[in-house]
């Protein structure tokens, strides 16, 4: 691994969101002062112990805790929970993973063992129930979606399950293919997410690693280097990956998982037991830490960290590096916000790009972009601080492409 300059940025107890400020900042922020926010259950949050965390497509802000679901809109939070009366509401209020699928519905997985899909267009749940026996353990800890639009499901202790929505299906795996049955597996990380179709990794306690290339059909075993609990495992391509657990162990793979390595940068960050790393851009990583991970809630001493290096990790986020095949522009993040956000968009070919901001009224705020751009995923930061607050709208045009989206500016 490369040296790196480090800029590390720890915060206190419970759950901090440094992570709603520093979305995919740009590396000439790196020297600056960040700024870093608390969230409460004084401002709002339904309870302290927080499990799980993802920013949706619609900008919002999703953590899971261990009574209700939270919704962060950049200004509020909305709390969701359980109604008893209500079979449109959530099932239960204990929440340990969520996932958005690629139709933008939200899927949360809950320590009991159930499945809830949210549908964002209607403001209301569905939910289904694991196929297990009683004695078995039931907690959801992953959520994934694969080429086909199936959803997989990791739980703590009993497997992996495989689910059909559109036929009400569930598939069991308690060992997927796997001879030694003491291991608990924590985390499956599908190829799909990288372009891999068929490709899929698992991680587990006492250091064990598997992987599969036939989607799912055999697993084999991968030598990680470590006895440690591995909580999480991501790839940004087919061929870089990190895993993370405990004891602050992080090991990374540039070889599609056949040989692992210790990533002595972000292994020094931290002695806590990591539960989840992520991207916020190729040059920051983000984490959820406890003191002490004991299978269940979180509870005393979660921390979430932040550390920024000047030079890209290996595996920590998708590869931007792909030309894409089609023109898109994504929707700003975070929305609403206040006072600056970011534009992202995908343009398969050079093109002269032109992006501009509009008011309700159609009249023209400030031109965002009018260069030319090469093949590839880009970002714009736009900063409202001398605007009203209100509803505005940004338009981008690249070659015979155009469309335009709205966005929310809440002071």
């Amino acid at each position: 691994m490369v040296n790196r300059s480090l800029k590390k940025n720890i915060l206190g107890n419970n759950l901090l969101f440094g992570i709603l400020t520093f979305t995919l900042l740009t590396v000439t922020c790196f020297t600056q002062n960040l700024p870093l926010g608390k969230i409460t259950v004084e401002d709002g949050l339904s309870n302290s112990y927080v499990n799980c965390l993802l920013q949706d497509s619609f900008g919002f802000i999703w953590f899971g805790t261990d009574d209700g679901l939270n919704r962060f809109d950049g200004y509020d939070i909305k709390v969701y929970r359980n109604v008893s009366d209500d079979s449109t509401s959530l099932s239960d209020n204990v929440i340990w993973s969520l996932f958005e699928d690629r139709d933008r519905f939200l899927w949360i997985g809950t320590k009991t063992g159930k499945l809830n899909r949210y549908d964002p267009y209607n403001d209301r749940f569905e939910n289904w129930f694991l196929p297990y026996n009683d004695n078995e353990e039931k907690s959801i800890t992953y959520i994934t979606q694969d080429k086909n639009k199936l959803i997989w499901i990791g739980t703590y202790r009993n497997g992996i399950y495989r689910f059909n929505p559109s036929l009400n299906k569930f598939d069991h795996w308690q060992n997927v293919g796997i001879p030694d049955t003491s291991v608990d597996f924590n985390r499956l990380f599908l190829g799909v997410a990288v372009s891999s179709w068929d490709a899929g990794w698992l991680a587990g306690d006492n250091g064990k690693i598997y992987a599969t290339a036939d989607y799912g059909d055999t697993w084999l075993p991968r030598v990680s280097g470590t006895d440690k609990d591995l909580c999480d495992i991501v790839f940004k391509n087919p061929s870089e990956g990190v895993v993370a657990g405990r004891n602050g162990t992080v090991k990374f793979t540039t070889d599609a998982g056949l040989t692992w390595h210790e990533d002595s940068y972000l292994s020094s960050l931290t002695t806590k037991d990591i539960l989840s790393i992520s991207e916020v851009d190729s040059n920051t990583a983000s984490a959820i830490t406890v003191n002490n991970y004991n299978g269940d809630s979180q509870g005393s001493g979660t921390t979430f960290f932040l550390a920024v290096s000047s030079e890209p990790f290996v595996g920590i986020k998708n590869d931007n590096n792909v030309t894409p095949s089609e023109f898109k522009l994504e929707q700003n993040y975070p929305n609403p916000f206040n006072p600056s956000t970011t534009i992202e968009f995908l343009i398969p070919q050079t093109s002269i790009v032109h992006l501009d901001e509009y008011n309700v009224l159609g009249e023209q705020v400030t031109t965002l972009l009018n260069e030319e751009r090469p093949a590839g995923n880009h970002s714009v930061q736009f900063n409202a601080i001398n605007l009203p607050s209100g509803i505005y709208f940004y338009s981008i045009k690249a070659g015979s492409y155009y469309d335009s989206k709205k966005m929310v500016y809440l002071k």
